[in-house]
């Protein structure tokens, strides 16, 4: 199952998972990174992380918060829809 920007039941804010919750195979979260989505608490629902662009402005990207260089780094992607 792939999660879109978050699997549902996961509270990226608090990083905490609430029943029920999805453990997806994968995760594909938007924009910024979520550090909810890299903590112990909620690392088994979210399985292979990527980061989706959707053309957040800089100025906003750099006042987000930053995760800990230590984790695991996050494999980004880009889609495209065709009709």
């Amino acid at each position: 199952m792939l999660a879109l920007d978050a699997p549902s039941g996961v509270d990226t804010t608090n990083d905490v998972a609430c029943e029920p919750v999805i453990q997806a195979a994968a995760t594909m979260t938007l924009a910024l990174p979520k550090k909810g989505l890299r903590s112990e608490a909620t690392r088994e629902f979210v399985g292979e992380l990527y980061l989706t662009d959707i053309s957040v402005p800089p100025e906003l990207d750099r006042k987000s918060t930053r995760l800990n260089s230590s984790h695991k780094p996050i494999s980004y992607a880009v889609f495209c829809l065709k009709k």
